[in-house]
């Protein structure tokens, strides 16, 4: 059996209000379910990136290791290119080969990426031993048309405590 009609007239009509505050509380729990998809999409997304730019960065450190300057400097970015002719990159590869030394291991220390309407910018940061000297290399991995590409890199010999200079 339902209340009595003595027990509604005592209580009173619904506030208004309360409509509304369920309608708040349905909007805010929509909000909260569609940034926690498109935060699971940003992560899966961006874990498929920096896989694909870390494959990317391998393949250029690994045709500077056997010397194929041709294949690595086509693997780097167009503004890279622009800005720096076949002749300057062959003499970063060299001070680079002098520093290091060959290349022992090339491990992956640490990445992190970032993305626009632009574009999305991977950077990776690897733990290089080398036959002279062990150091960080830094690589920044772009977007580029359909594939991505070395925008920058740069190594950074370590120093006796362990850390890079």
């Amino acid at each position: 059996m339902g209340p009595s009609n003595s027990y509604v007239q005592s209580i009173g009509p619904r506030p208004k209000w309360i409509p509304v505050l369920v309608c708040c509380s349905a909007g805010c729990f929509l909000l909260m379910l569609l940034t926690g998809v498109l935060v699971v999409f940003a992560f899966r997304g961006s874990t498929r990136l920096t896989s694909n730019a870390d494959q990317t960065a391998r393949y250029f450190i690994e045709d500077v290791k056997e010397s194929k300057l041709d294949k690595a400097y086509a693997s780097t970015s167009t503004l890279w290119r622009n800005n720096s002719s076949f002749a300057e990159f062959k003499k970063f590869v060299a001070a680079w080969r002098k520093q290091q030394g060959d290349f022992k291991s090339v491990s992956l220390a640490n990445s992190s990426w970032f993305a626009s309407t632009t574009g999305s910018r991977v950077t990776l940061f690897y733990d290089v031993q080398g036959s002279r000297q062990n150091g960080r290399v830094t690589m920044i991995v772009v977007s580029e048309g359909k594939g991505l590409a070395v925008q920058a890199c740069n190594f950074s010999p370590q120093i006796s405590n362990g850390t890079p200079k």
